[in-house]
């Protein structure tokens, strides 16, 4: 019988290839939140195709209302308002069909190919207590609650359905992975250090928003695990991230 511990720390070495599946998100200008950016054109009648960055997809692709653009001008940054008319979900896809006010053709909407989508900063919806936004959670300093070292910084959240990862990039003070002085990564030249952290209240009993500040309770093991590829399919490795995630919960909040 594989014992929790040991799944979990099989979940935690299929960094390098689950990058591209990482859902990441972050705070735009001080008074907007994206939500998603445009990355093509639909049929024929000016919809456009968003990739969604955003907790609550249904209210911010399905309510008509404002909406705002960021794009790039002459190599700065623009923000400019838009009416949204109509929205629905892609079937089949991880994608949103939106209609915009005053896009009509496919000329139109090409023209808005790589905008970000954004709402205001205010509209967002009260959380209950112990929720958080995934915007809020990118860019906050980790740090072991019981030794109160700076473990890294949380650069993207993972959503695996049940329950989130966090993608924790180990910070330059942190303790090698290997003991030795000199982590593998370093070895073979990779650049980052970076581990996955599972978003139970178990391991991350903590977190204050406005100091930008979470504190973990690891597993021993987890902070000097190497990073590793992993041969398994990506299928097989979100079964196994699923799988570890629920026994962790059930032994963590037991019934």
């Amino acid at each position: 019988m594989v014992s929790w511990c040991n799944m979990f720390i099989m979940c935690l070495s299929f960094v390098t290839s689950a990058a591209q599946e990482i859902i990441e998100t972050s705070l735009t200008e001080s008074g907007y939140v994206e939500i998603g950016y445009i990355s093509r054109v639909h049929g024929l009648q000016g919809e456009i195709c968003v990739k969604p960055t955003t907790d609550f997809p249904e209210l911010r692709f399905c309510k008509p209302g404002r909406r705002w653009l960021k794009h790039r001008v002459s190599g700065r940054d623009m923000v400019q308002e838009i009416e949204l008319v109509d929205g629905r979900g892609h079937p089949g896809q991880k994608t949103w069909i939106l209609k915009f006010e005053g896009i009509d053709t496919v000329d139109q909407a090409k023209q808005l190919i790589g905008s970000t989508l954004l709402v205001a900063k205010r509209d967002r919806p009260e959380l209950d207590e112990g929720e958080f936004y995934t915007h809020d959670l990118v860019g906050m300093r980790v740090i072991h609650k019981e030794t109160a070292e700076v473990v890294g910084t949380v650069v993207s959240v993972y959503d695996s359905g049940a329950n989130d990862l966090l993608h924790v990039q180990l910070d330059s003070s942190a303790r090698t992975l290997d003991g030795s002085g000199k982590s593998k990564e370093e070895e073979n030249g990779a650049p980052d250090r970076l581990i996955w952290v599972p978003f139970v209240e178990a391991i991350v009993p903590d977190i204050d928003v406005q100091r930008k500040e979470m504190f973990i309770t690891p597993p021993k093991g987890l902070l000097e695990l190497n990073l590793r590829s992993d041969t398994i399919s990506k299928k097989e490795r979100r079964q196994l991230v699923r799988h570890t995630l629920f026994t962790l919960q059930l032994i963590s909040f037991p019934n």
